[in-house]
């Protein structure tokens, strides 16, 4: 797998024009420096303790969010006004495509072999958003592939992610 970035110029000029098609249809963000959590209730790779981390998150000023529940323009607005977004795997990361560069990102991810860091990383950085990974571990075994197995993570260690900020471009 390639990396989208300027070594793979169709790819991302392609995305880069998707980003700006997309802002130019939307009034520049309202609300900047929101912290957002993306909730994901539904399909593979669930985040077991979601509440827990929602909580967590929570108590340290993040509003919680469901891309999927948006319309593609909403979404848009939504993470052009974001300084922090934290989401486990998923398609709602796609929309780190649209965050203002200088945003930071957790991802949160099944410890596995087979997880792709790759995807998220490469939009980040064609996006310019800073980005890291707190790994959880597998809580079922049974899915078709271990890299759709459902995880959990631990609070603390989301919240201290996003508090002591150790990503990267």
């Amino acid at each position: 797998m390639m990396r989208i970035d300027e070594t793979n110029s169709e790819r991302a000029q392609t995305l880069r024009l998707l980003k700006e098609s997309a802002e130019a249809l939307v009034s520049p963000a309202a609300a900047r420096g929101r912290k957002l959590f993306l909730r994901r209730r539904t399909g593979a790779r669930v985040l077991v303790n979601h509440d827990e981390v929602e909580a967590a998150l929570a108590a340290d000023g993040f509003e919680a969010v469901e891309p999927e529940a948006l319309s593609f323009l909403e979404q848009v607005r939504l993470f052009r006004g974001a300084a922090v977004v934290v989401g486990q795997t998923g398609a709602g990361l796609a929309n780190l495509l649209f965050a203002p560069a200088g945003c930071r990102a957790v991802v949160l991810i099944a410890r596995s072999p087979h997880s792709n860091y790759l995807y998220y990383s490469s939009l980040a950085h064609l996006a310019g958003v800073a980005l890291c990974y707190v790994e959880g571990a597998l809580t079922d075994r049974t899915a078709w592939h271990p890299a759709h197995s459902d995880f959990i993570v631990r609070p603390e260690e989301v919240v201290a992610a996003v508090r002591g900020w150790r990503g990267t471009r």
